[in-house]
């Protein structure tokens, strides 16, 4: 039989994996954590409160239910990109004419030649 079948060196071996799995998880969990608390525009050291045990568990819960800032903030822009909201000016002036009288021109609008006559007239012209 080898080695990882219960002799003494597989069990080293497997503990050995295992225990880097686990430093492996809890480093991307407190690094998801912070990323998460920046999110919030709070500070990361705020997840250290995950580690009290009920106080921890409800903090978890609104880490991962509250919506984040809207727009930039301190440590970065909005994964969502989503804008900050701007106040609508009070007022906004309008024009409006209602009387019915005729707009009067002081010059009429010729007809100006399609691009397809231009040349043609060109050529009129040329050949007089």
């Amino acid at each position: 039989m080898g080695a990882a079948s219960g002799s003494a060196g597989g069990s080293v071996f497997g503990l050995l994996i295992g225990l880097a799995a686990m430093i492996a998880s809890i480093w991307f969990s407190l690094a998801q954590g912070v990323k998460r608390l920046h999110d919030l525009n709070k500070s990361g050291w705020l997840i250290l409160l995950c580690c009290v045990p009920i106080i921890g568990w409800i903090f978890a819960l609104y880490m991962l239910f509250a919506d984040g800032t809207v727009g930039p903030n301190p440590y970065g822009a909005d994964p969502k990109n989503r804008m900050p909201y701007q106040a609508q000016p009070a007022s906004v002036n309008v024009t409006v004419n209602v009387s019915r009288e005729e707009v009067k021109v002081d010059k009429p609008v010729e007809d100006t030649p399609t691009p397809a006559e231009a040349p043609a007239e060109e050529n009129k012209e040329k050949a007089e």
